[in-house]
């Protein structure tokens, strides 16, 4: 609660603060020094600081929020006005700028006017310096000082009088300039019939006058001005020093009271406030006075800056659709203001649509607005609570019930420290609030408290922060903590749930093998695992992305209610995120600010959360079946809060600390088993290679089982059969490749890649299809099958399938759009990341690991129908070149200048790209008549002694006879080559001819050869 001293300074208390606690503030303060103000505070006799509230010397024990300490209180020095008491006769302004003061009435009188030196001073330029005087003695005298305006008296009947000396009866009024004052007799026995109560509760009064206000913005809004006086009457009778702000028709006598003289006390004006945004225009001083009323009567201050008073910090800033504007005369109202009040010399028209009428001001002085904003600012202490708590202002509280108990106070409320409690409460709880509301600090308190009074060895904590870990950074690091997840994915999620399933599962079968029916009854025995809170922050987040995560949700929480099993589900925007099964398992909701009476009837049945002030973070009301209790919810610090500070000093948010030291409370104990791993690395190194070479596994990366809550290292056995990679492109399937080949030598073998080039990658087929120390590996399977079918009509495609078929060692990258039957012989396949989850599902992959966004090395291992989420291992740099089956041939440049180094040399060829020498024997040149068998026969001739046939082909005809020695086929086609050598050998024609490159058929086999022509 805040408070005044001196009329010069704001001060913050906190709910334990008394008397004796501010004057050591004051005392402190008003010493000279670097903190201090260097002005000496009054003290009595015993050297204690005085403190007074009006004529009231509060005692030293006198406690904060009880009348008249309460929020707005003006302290000072020394005594101010005496204290009207209700039961003795005294003067109440009931209309004009100073309505709502009261004065006692004695023998000897008191003056009434203008001047500063009267008993009742009137801030009312109609009032005369010394207006008049009046007293008590065996009934009430008013007696007129001669002043301008004279002294009228309003009887109930409607009459006036007008006289030196006047004699008011009950219910009769008194006309002072423009000001209205009821002298109000001793009541008699009929007092309470009449509504003139004894003694009303300062908290009663201050409901009652802010009550009233309601009725005046009647008045100002029907013009009926004696609704306002109706409004006010029975504040003013009870005692409460109230504004009675009015605008009345401009057909009405100055000065005339025409309400009743003993209004209603049980009336209860229902109108709704004029009708905002409302603009009020005219000369400033006299506009400014006009809005304080609308201001007063809103209870809430302008929504700009542009117009601000200091007397309104007692108020909470309305909206741009509440506010009240003061603009200067001449100006033009904005044309979205509702209402337009008009001053125009001495009449006022106020404006509302269409309609406009003519009504008479009411002006309302600076002082008489701090007066009534202090009372309403005391009607909004009416509750009781601090504006703000610190955790360690809490009280700790002792278990009451025997066997574990699991709570913790998060906040005051009106009747003390509000706890939650697990089990009476429990076991899962709702909590909403809107951004700014106080939710992450309500969390982090509740996590913290809940860890600082109970041990790991009775609650374990498992935390998913949907917003990155914002809002309970402070708890992840304590020793309860089993799981965190602060990444907004939903396989992350899945993973999360798959391993509070898997939690629930091994509960039930702890409980079934220890013979109990539940973990209660277990604790009741002792021995019992600990309890799991666990707290999901925006949870509402993760359910747009991952359907299935609210019904799972749900179910966990059906299941949990006997197995020590309690969620916390906290979101910002609970329209939709409340469903009807989370709402079947909740049995309390904790609610702070909420965005809207629609989100707050869904909460709590009833709109109070969506008008708890914005201005208070931490305000929540907390719902458990028919009981709605409000609470400030403390934030999570170990400094207690200062009983007297300066005003705005709010209590400092360190969970740090709190964190911190609830870490070093419980240094030493044993930590409970984690719930789930981690989630995997994006990056895993390979290990170091194993003793043994020969091994017949080949890592592949670290998988993951959250369900069984390990993660290991996982491999490929190559006798298996073949493993195939598919994923998108840049998805990490070239990088898989490499990680075999560096491995291949461990296990015994060869790796050998699939050449780019067709003929290279034909021959490599043909070489190794049938060899079982070769592995095989093709990138861009695909692709690399359709140019295989192009060459040798499509021979080495068929040989790579029957390899693999055969389970041959083979690895193969594939695209996701590639047939999926080419990795039908694969025993292993890995699916990387990056694809949709249809696209996954072509694949096999099970729904639970589908869809999951793209990160390189990252996929779904399946190996005998079980799957797994694994992170492929970094390839080693083994710094040897890749193992060729079948070398690059030259050039036909680079040919030739080797030519020029060896006269000998005929061409380059073979799978080992050999020198090939001009043979001793005969040689024939075979292909069809061109330019090129026209550049081979030359380049033959210059090299051999002996004489070159040449044909145009080897086919077959009565008396053909095939050469004899050498035979070089130019322009080479797997026909040609089965010709030359009675044997298909593949691989050795390029599907498209080469130039310089040809067939060499010898006595040392078949081989492609590039010549220099």
């Amino acid at each position: 609660m805040r408070v005044t001293w001196d009329n010069r300074v704001d001060l913050d208390l906190s709910a334990a603060a008394t008397c004796a606690d501010i004057a050591a503030y004051i005392t402190m303060t008003d010493s000279p020094g670097p903190h201090g103000h260097g002005v000496a505070a009054r003290a009595d006799a015993t050297g204690t600081v005085a403190v007074w509230c009006g004529s009231v010397r509060l005692d030293p024990d006198h406690r904060a929020g009880v009348p008249p300490l309460v929020h707005g209180a003006s302290l000072q020095r020394g005594p101010g006005a005496p204290e009207v008491r209700l039961t003795d006769p005294h003067l109440a302004v009931t209309c004009g700028p100073d309505a709502g003061r009261m004065v006692p009435l004695t023998r000897d009188g008191l003056s009434i006017g203008r001047g500063e030196s009267c008993d009742l001073t009137l801030a009312d330029n109609a009032v005369s310096t010394e207006h008049a005087h009046a007293g008590f003695g065996n009934s009430p005298w008013v007696r007129d000082a001669g002043s301008r305006n004279g002294t009228m008296l309003r009887r109930g009947d409607g009459t006036r009088k007008r006289s030196r000396r006047l004699k008011p009866r009950p219910g009769e009024h008194l006309l002072v300039g423009g000001s209205v004052v009821e002298v109000r007799p001793r009541p008699g026995p009929d007092a309470v019939k009449t509504g003139h109560r004894p003694h009303a509760s300062a908290s009663q009064l201050s409901a009652i006058g802010a009550g009233a206000l309601t009725g005046i913005m009647l008045a100002v809004m029907t013009g009926r001005w004696y609704f306002a006086l109706l409004a006010l009457g029975y504040p003013l009778i009870v005692g409460i020093p109230m504004l009675a702000q009015r605008l009345r028709r401009g057909e009405d006598d100055e000065g005339d009271v025409t309400g009743p003289a003993d209004p209603c006390p049980t009336l209860e004006p229902s109108a709704a406030p004029m009708a905002g945004p409302v603009a009020v225009v005219g000369p400033v001083p006299l506009a400014a006075a006009t809005a304080r009323g609308l201001v007063l009567a809103q209870r809430l201050r302008p929504h700009g800056d542009e117009w601000a008073e200091l007397w309104m910090r007692w108020l909470p800033r309305a909206t741009r659709e509440q506010s009240v504007m003061v603009m200067a005369e001449g100006a033009s109202a904005p044309s979205w203001a509702a209402t337009v009040v008009e001053i125009h010399g001495d009449e006022t028209h106020v404006r509302t649509g269409t309609a406009t009428r003519v009504a008479r001001r009411c002006e309302i002085s600076q002082h008489t607005a701090d007066a009534v904003a202090r009372l309403i600012a005391g009607t909004r202490a009416a509750e009781s609570l601090p504006d703000d708590v610190a955790w360690a202002d809490l009280p700790v509280d002792q278990p009451t019930r025997p066997g574990r108990t699991l709570s913790t106070p998060i906040g005051v409320g009106a009747a003390g420290a509000v706890s939650l409690d697990l089990d009476l409460q429990g076991p899962h709880f709702l909590v909403a609030g809107t951004t700014g509301s106080g939710k992450s600090a309500l969390l982090e308190t509740l996590v913290l408290g809940l860890a600082h009074r109970h041990s790991p060895a009775d609650l374990t904590v498992a935390l998913i922060d949907f917003k990155g870990g914002a809002g309970l950074r402070h708890c992840m690091d304590l020793p309860h903590v089993v799981g965190s997840l602060t990444d907004l994915d939903s396989h992350l999620a899945e993973r999360a749930l798959v391993a509070l399933s898997a939690e629930l599962d091994h509960r039930k079968r702890q409980v079934s093998q220890a013979g109990y029916g539940s973990l209660a009854e277990w604790e009741q025995a002792g021995g019992a695992p600990p309890r799991l809170l666990v707290v999901a922050d925006e949870y509402q987040e993760i359910a747009q992305h991952h359907r299935d995560f609210l019904p799972h949700l749900a179910r966990l929480a059906a299941q949990g209610r006997s197995l020590g099993l309690h969620l916390v589900l906290a979101t910002q925007r609970p329209a939709g995120a409340v469903t009807p099964e989370i709402r079947a398992n909740v049995s309390t909701t904790v609610a702070l600010r909420v965005a809207s009476t629609g989100e707050s009837q869904d909460l709590l049945g009833t709109a109070d959360a969506a008008s708890l002030p914005a201005d208070r973070p931490g305000r929540a009301i907390v719902a458990h079946g028919s009981d709605h209790v409000r609470v400030q919810v403390a934030q999570p610090t170990l400094h207690a809060t200062a009983p007297v500070r300066p005003a705005g000093e709010v209590v400092a948010a360190a969970p740090a600390d709190l964190a911190r030291a609830t870490a070093e409370r419980w240094q030493g104990v044993d930590l409970p088993a984690r719930l789930w791993r981690d989630p995997l690395p994006t990056s895993v190194a390979l290990p170091p290679p194993p003793e043994n070479v020969g091994s017949p596994m080949l890592t592949l990366g670290l998988a993951d089982w959250p369900a069984e809550r390990r993660q290991d290292l996982v491999g490929w056995q190559p006798s298996t059969g073949p493993i195939a990679f598919i994923g998108p492109r840049g998805a990490g399937r070239s990088a898989a490749l490499e990680l075999l080949r560096t491995q291949a030598p461990l296990a015994g073998l060869t790796a050998v890649p699939l050449p780019a080039d067709a003929r290279e990658a034909a021959r490599t087929v043909a070489l190794a299809h049938d060899r079982a120390d070769v592995l095989l590996l093709v990138d861009d399977a695909g692709s690399a099958l359709a140019m295989l079918a192009e060459v040798d009509l499509g021979t080495p495609a068929e040989l790579l399938m029957r390899r693999m078929a055969r389970g041959l060692p083979t690895a193969i990258a594939l695209a996701t759009h590639d047939p999926a039957r080419l990795a039908s012989s694969a025993g292993s396949r890995v699916v990387l990341s990056g694809a949709d989850a249809a696209d996954d599902a072509l694949w096999n992959v099970p729904r639970t690991l589908a869809g999951r966004p793209a990160l390189a090395g990252r996929g779904r291992l399946g190996t005998q129908g079980q799957w797994c989420e694994v992170q492929l291992c970094l390839p080693r740099d083994s710094g040897a070149p890749p193992v060729r089956l079948v070398e690059r041939l030259p050039n036909a440049a680079a040919v030739a200048r080797s030519c020029e180094a060896d006269p000998r040399l005929l061409a380059v060829g073979g799978d080992d790209a050999r020198p090939i020498l001009v043979p001793d024997g005969p040689l024939t040149v075979v292909g069809p008549p061109s330019g090129e068998r026209d550049a081979v026969v030359a380049h033959v001739e210059r090299l051999v002694a002996t004489e070159v046939t040449v044909r145009d082909d080897l086919i077959s005809f009565p008396g053909f006879t095939k050469p004899t020695g050498m035979i070089v086929l130019v322009q080479p086609t797997p026909r040609a080559v089965r010709d030359a050598c009675g044997t298909a050998h593949i691989g050795l024609a390029d599907p498209t001819p080469q130039p310089g490159r040809v067939v060499i058929v010898s006595d040392d086999g078949v081989d492609a050869a590039q010549i220099p022509a």
